[in-house]
């Protein structure tokens, strides 16, 4: 697998009605969410896109503490919490929450 651009990620509108995820520091996009529904359930639609950009936008912080997490000894379980608010924060990142 290739590197992926580090993170931290943030959500904003672009043009022509999508929801984009762009690094922090740049405006060089990484992932782009439709927003304008063409069809069904617009609000449902806008709904899911707006989910799905936030939850993109928080992978690199998830990626970050699972690794983490994967790296703790076996013998140093204690050391599980700390990574707890690192873990809240990145998956409240992933739900669109501040």
């Amino acid at each position: 697998m290739n590197a992926h651009t580090p993170g931290p990620w943030r959500v904003a509108h672009g043009s022509a009605g999508l929801l984009g995820v762009w690094p922090q520091e740049s405006e060089a996009v990484q992932a782009i969410c439709m927003l304008e529904a063409r069809s069904g359930n617009t609000r449902y639609e806008l709904h899911n896109a707006s989910a799905n950009a936030a939850l993109i936008a928080a992978a690199p912080e998830l990626l970050s503490v699972v690794e983490a997490l994967l790296a703790i000894p076996a013998n140093e379980p204690g050391r599980v919490a700390l990574l707890v608010p690192a873990a809240c924060a990145a998956v409240a990142k992933a739900k669109g929450q501040p």
